[in-house]
């Protein structure tokens, strides 16, 4: 009702109606921004200003009531892996004997933490061209490992270049074009939607599945490691694309794990040096001397 009643007057709904939400978002209690098909969570309305060391009232609604509680939680797993999990990651490097560089320990962790963000990310953006969320889940997780898997089998016979380059496509593609092409299919049938969605998901799991192997071929012996590591970071990248996405949207979290995949080609490409042997303090003056 406008002009509102004298008991809701100066309430936040009716500033938003008398000011715009733009100009009462920086005073509100909660997170007022609209939500769109880019960033569609519509239940994170906590905001960190809010946050407070103090112990929050343990009731429901503590996103509603402006606390950010998923964005705390996230926060925590972040760190979690952090201290935690990849600490164990580098142990391996006190260990005589062969052992990873730090530019092929980094390439591991970056692939995996892309794939899993852009994995994250497409489950939640295709549940707008397929529908109910188990439907998009189902169609997108069988998509990306059976392409993932057809990719690693062809990765001796596609260069890396061909490879790096086909994912950053992709993602420009969707970035530019997905909600053209939702609006466009979105009103055929279920499996006909289904299928569509594998068909465009279909040529991204081929060139992600590529990297690793192509790592792989490099570290030899070392693979085990690798995986550790590539783990590792896959609980680290799919959370922090949750972040990144509730903050500023799908699109922007899918260009920051392209950015993360080209940093991964530039050491594939210009590093050359991956292994190296790691002896004792007698071993390596023996080895000097022999030099």
């Amino acid at each position: 009702m406008y002009p509102a009643l004298a008991s809701i007057e100066d309430s936040l709904i009716d500033r938003i109606v008398q000011e715009g939400w733009e100009s009462v978002a920086d005073t509100a209690p909660v997170a007022i921004s609209p939500t769109s098909d880019d960033r569609p969570s519509v239940g994170q309305m906590g905001l960190w200003r809010n946050f407070t060391w103090e112990k929050p009232s343990m009731r429901l609604g503590l996103g509603i009531n402006g606390f950010p509680y998923s964005q705390v939680i996230i926060v925590i797993i972040l760190l979690v892996v952090a201290v935690l999990v990849l600490p164990l990651n580098l142990l391996p490097f006190l260990v005589r004997g062969p052992t990873l560089t730090v530019t092929s320990w980094a390439y591991f962790f970056l692939i995996g933490m892309a794939f899993m963000a852009i994995e994250v990310v497409l489950i939640q953006q295709f549940a707008l061209l397929v529908g109910p969320s188990a439907y998009s889940i189902a169609t997108v997780l069988l998509t990306l490992l059976i392409g993932s898997g057809v990719g690693s089998r062809l990765s001796t016979k596609i260069s890396t270049i061909t490879a790096f380059a086909g994912i950053g496509i992709w993602l420009l593609l969707d970035v530019f074009f997905f909600a053209a092409m939702a609006e466009r299919f979105g009103a055929l049938p279920m499996a006909l939607r289904m299928l569509v969605a594998a068909v465009m998901v279909f040529p991204l799991g081929l060139f992600m599945g590529m990297p690793f192997p192509k790592g792989v071929r490099i570290v030899g012996s070392l693979v085990d490691w690798g995986f550790a590591v590539n783990g590792a970071a896959s609980v680290f990248g799919g959370t922090l694309a949750l972040l990144v996405a509730f903050t500023w949207g799908f699109r922007v979290t899918l260009l920051a794990a392209g950015i993360v995949y080209l940093v991964a080609y530039l050491l594939i490409r210009f590093c050359p040096q991956w292994t190296r042997l790691r002896c004792s303090p007698d071993v390596s003056r023996t080895l000097a001397g022999a030099e």
